[in-house]
């Protein structure tokens, strides 16, 4: 959790402003200020890994780059959107981002567009939320291992009705 918390913040000072005006994302080697072009590069980037695609080894791919991180893509083989194996695409932010992947059905990379952009935009805004996430998960679980300390010591309060149950 706190490790995890740790490469967040790391993160997040790195992170550059892609509102309004200040957008800026590298697809391949093309830098793009449009997030209608960015999609659109994504979609072409996407038909130009069709091999990838069919082989769905799981095989880290890099997309490019956005707000001072790279934005890493990988095909595999998935059940829990159909019952029949379905190949889906891991967007995430690189290894140096935990908890950034999202999993997206390859035919909605097909069409990207503005849509899948805002959706990896949102997952940088997401770094902060989930820090704290992970911060308050981590202050909950030190609770729990308190608590359970404290209840180690003591004896079993229903240890008499217990033996009385087991001699009937």
């Amino acid at each position: 959790c706190l490790r995890d918390a740790g490469l967040l913040r790391l993160a997040a000072e790195r992170t550059t402003d892609t509102s309004g005006n200040a957008f800026r994302m590298r697809v391949g080697s093309t830098e793009y200020d449009s997030r209608a072009d960015a999609g659109a590069a994504i979609a072409i980037w996407v038909r130009g890994h069709e091999i990838d695609i069919a082989r769905a080894t799981g095989a880290d791919l890099l997309l490019g780059r956005i707000a001072g991180h790279e934005l890493r893509v990988s095909f595999d083989r998935d059940t829990s959107y159909t019952l029949r194996p379905t190949t889906v695409a891991r967007i995430s932010l690189g290894p140096d981002v935990p908890l950034s992947g999202s999993r997206v059905p390859v035919e909605e990379i097909y069409s990207a567009g503005v849509g899948l952009v805002r959706a990896i935009e949102n997952k940088l805004a997401g770094i902060e939320r989930t820090i704290v996430k992970l911060e308050n998960d981590a202050v909950e679980c030190e609770r729990v291992i308190a608590e359970a300390d404290t209840s180690l010591g003591k004896p079993f309060p229903h240890a008499a009705a217990l033996r009385d149950a087991k001699t009937r």
